[in-house]
């Protein structure tokens, strides 16, 4: 059967005649096409919502809809629309999907979609989907289209039931192809972000506003000799050196009330085995709109090598400086010895020297 705008329009022109409805028949003799062919187009004004139908006995009759179209509700839509029967025949679809498809409504329409090939080529096929949707079953599944680029769509196959009672298939298309790149970009991004956090050279950590870990790398745990299951539910000052207990918290206080947004220094950490660990911790805050911490990042660098090569160098020093000391006590005593010792010679030179005098020869 081949669809005419033409007819459509005569036989609207023909129900505004007669406000109280025609039957097939009537509608067949004004504008004098046979009545199986007037049946069918009946079908598609109605599915359409153009032409309400009532029921009088075994009688059908037609009139112009005083309703909006639900054609014209779909073409608002931004989803691609497809009506099949229960023969997996195109019965509507909307403007958009026909502007998409680059097909005319009147090549592919009462065709089936089994031995007519769909204009949109879906991976995977949505004919297996489309017939559990007769069966009853509702389903929505992801698939891609692939024209001159990768498009991907979210479609839902909703069973649905004719006026007489035949059954059929509403399939809503969606374009979702900007959505799956955005959760593309996300799933990178946080690829990225679990690898650099996973396999940093540093401890790194997540804790909530009250001080308690959320999550931490390996390296967080090697630091302190802890697993990760142990540390969970533990907060930073716990592990913290009691003699730098004290600064820590007044920082993360700092952080909390927003005086500051993050703050640097080192400090000690207690190990599962009670030895101390010296590290550079480094903290920021993550915050939510309204300012308050959705999560607190803190990075540590274990800087126990560097503070013993700072101690033992200042030990170095010391001796040095102890060794340079007691050296120069040391000369001072001789120095003094010396010159005690010259001003003797001095002495017994200038007492040889007057007794010479005294008796010459």
């Amino acid at each position: 059967m081949e669809i005419s705008r033409e007819t459509f329009i005569r036989i609207k022109e023909a129900l505004k005649t007669k406000p109280r409805g025609m039957n097939i028949n009537e509608i067949s003799k004004e504008i004098g096409i046979n009545r199986l062919t007037i049946a069918k187009y009946m079908e598609m004004l109605v599915l359409t919502g153009q032409v309400d139908m009532k029921k009088f006995g075994p009688s059908k009759v037609y009139y112009l809809s005083q309703r909006l179209p639900i054609s014209a509700m779909l073409n608002l839509s931004s989803e691609f629309i497809v009506i099949l029967d229960k023969g997996l025949r195109l019965v509507y679809a909307n403007d958009r999907f026909f502007e998409k498809a680059g097909i005319k409504r009147e090549d592919i329409l009462y065709k089936s979609i089994e031995t007519t090939r769909f204009p949109i080529d879906f991976e995977p096929s949505i004919i297996p989907y489309v017939k559990d949707a007769l069966e009853g079953k509702e389903s929505m599944i992801e698939a891609c289209y692939s024209s001159k680029k990768v498009r991907y769509f979210e479609i839902k196959f909703i069973p649905m039931v004719f006026d007489d009672g035949e059954k059929g298939v509403t399939i809503l298309m969606e374009n979702i192809t900007e959505r799956k790149k955005a959760e593309e970009n996300l799933k990178e991004s946080e690829e990225r972000f679990h690898a650099t956090f996973e396999q940093a050279a540093v401890g790194m950590a997540h804790i909530d506003a009250d001080g308690r870990f959320i999550r931490l790398n390996q390296k967080y745990c090697d630091i302190l000799g802890y697993t990760q299951e142990e540390i969970a539910g533990k907060t930073f000052l716990s592990l913290t050196h009691p003699d730098d207990a004290q600064i820590s918290e007044k920082y993360f206080n700092e952080l909390k009330l927003g005086k500051t947004n993050s703050y640097s220094f080192e400090k000690r950490y207690i190990r599962k085995d009670g030895s101390p660990v010296w590290a550079n911790a480094t903290v920021s805050a993550v915050r939510k709109e309204d300012g308050s911490i959705k999560y607190i990042i803190a990075v540590i660098e274990d800087i126990s090598a560097r503070k013993r090569a700072e101690e033992e160098l200042k030990k170095a020093r010391d001796e040095l400086e102890a060794r340079v000391k007691e050296r120069t006590l040391e000369l001072e005593v001789a120095n003094k010895a010396l010159m005690s010792e010259i001003e003797q010679r001095v002495k017994s030179e200038e007492s040889l020297s007057e007794s010479e005098k005294k008796n010459p020869g």
